[in-house]
């Protein structure tokens, strides 16, 4: 505002300068009212009023995406005044809002999908709440590489499938599922690695939408827990011969944690050792069955039990031979077979003390577990004869002219020597 400052001055209320909108004044008044008035013919001072008017504002906003875990990207924004656009300063805010919402909030978001963004001039006592228009910007799923690896294991020992993350930022968001069938039915499916026996599927998977799989990832992979072999025990021996005590035969190899034995004799555990005990001749059987059928197998052989047999066989006796003295009434007289054994054998009718026929019978006292060399188990006879031997002697006496003639039977016994032998 100018004046002639030789006949007016401003008054000292008036405001010359200002930075907020409003309105504002200034008054000026005549030096000298005496000799001077205004044109209206007034004295008085007079107001001049002026203002400053709020700016039309104009706010722009760009932004582009990012990818998840990223950093996120700083919108760039602009704020001009007027219909020239001259450049004004003010403070820029930054909303955001899902795509297709309109809830927008100074939260910058930081899962993966679309958005909004706008920038705003929140109003003041100079200016209004001014917004740009909004913005689409996108935040892109994160792409990592998931591979998934199994190998066959055996039960009892490690058979956990490998899972290989490209992006531990993933790890979080990993999960593994088996699916399956044990072999004794245990398992069908679940978060944990089976460790029974059995055929299994393992999937491997990220569970959130800020991460996608490549395009080379493996996620799936199957592979068996197979039985755990088991070496079958055995016979220390094969074979004994019957002698009337019982025989042991160890069991070589036996545990009795993974199998159970069944026998029908006598099993005896002595300092550790499984021995199977009999004493009559035959053929005997073990059986061995698995605990655990279903996760454990005999080695080189099929199915949960397995037998193993051993013998005692019979004790083999010579037949005796026949007794070849000669047998003299007078005496008692005994028949002895060559090669008769009193332990194994009985003998009957073998003894006399007058002349005749005989039979003597030799038998096996124990037929079950004893047998002649030939295989047989019968009864052995012999026939033997005890005869009377008589020496007639003759004594010739004469009396007058006849002849008498007296006949005298002596009796002579032969004594016979005999060998005996035993076998």
């Amino acid at each position: 505002v100018s004046i002639d400052t030789n006949t007016m001055q401003f008054t000292e209320s008036s405001v010359f300068e200002a930075t907020d909108v409003g309105t504002y004044f200034v008054a000026v008044q005549l030096k000298d009212t005496a000799n001077y008035r205004w044109i209206s013919g007034s004295t008085e001072p007079v107001t001049l009023l002026w203002s400053i008017l709020p700016p039309d504002l104009h706010v722009s906003v760009t932004l582009s995406g990012w990818i998840y875990g990223n950093q996120p990207n700083t919108p760039a924004t602009g704020v001009t005044s007027g219909d020239l656009n001259e450049a004004f300063t003010a403070e820029v805010s930054c909303e955001y809002a899902i795509a297709g919402t309109t809830a927008f909030t100074a939260t910058v978001p930081t899962e993966a999908g679309d958005y909004l963004v706008r920038a705003v001039v929140y109003g003041t006592k100079n200016y209004q709440t001014t917004y740009s228009d909004p913005v689409s910007f996108t935040i892109s799923p994160r792409e990592v590489k998931l591979t998934v690896t199994a190998s066959d294991g055996v039960y009892g020992s490690a058979a956990i499938p490998v899972v290989t993350l490209g992006d531990e930022l993933a790890r979080a968001y990993l999960t593994i599922t088996y699916t399956g069938k044990s072999n004794d039915d245990t398992f069908a499916a679940g978060a944990t690695a089976p460790v029974a026996a059995g055929s299994y599927t393992v999937t491997a998977a990220i569970g959130s939408a800020n991460f996608v799989l490549s395009s080379d990832s493996v996620t799936v992979a199957s592979y068996t827990i197979a039985k755990q072999s088991v070496a079958a025990p055995e016979m220390g021996e094969q074979s004994f011969v019957f002698g009337g005590d019982s025989k042991k035969n160890e069991v070589v190899g036996y545990n009795e944690v993974l199998a159970e034995v069944t026998f029908a004799g006598e099993l005896l555990n002595e300092n550790g050792k499984l021995f199977a005990a009999a004493t009559n001749a035959g053929e005997y059987v073990l059986t061995f069955t698995l605990r655990d059928s279903d996760n454990y197998t005999w080695t080189n052989e099929e199915g949960a039990a397995i037998t193993l047999t051993w013998s005692i066989g019979k004790l083999v006796l010579n037949r005796p031979a026949a007794d070849e003295s000669e047998f003299i009434s007078g005496s008692n007289l005994t028949y002895q077979p060559v090669g008769f054994d009193e332990i194994w054998m009985t003998i009957s009718g073998n003894e006399a003390n007058k002349a005749g026929e005989y039979t003597v019978t030799v038998s096996l006292k124990d037929a079950t577990n004893c047998e002649w060399a030939d295989g047989t188990t019968a009864d052995i006879t012999y026939n033997w004869v005890v005869r009377n031997d008589l020496i007639p002697v003759y004594i010739v006496l004469g009396v007058g002219g006849g002849i008498l003639i007296l006949g005298i039977a002596v009796l002579v016994t032969q004594m016979v020597i005999r060998k005996r032998r035993k076998v």
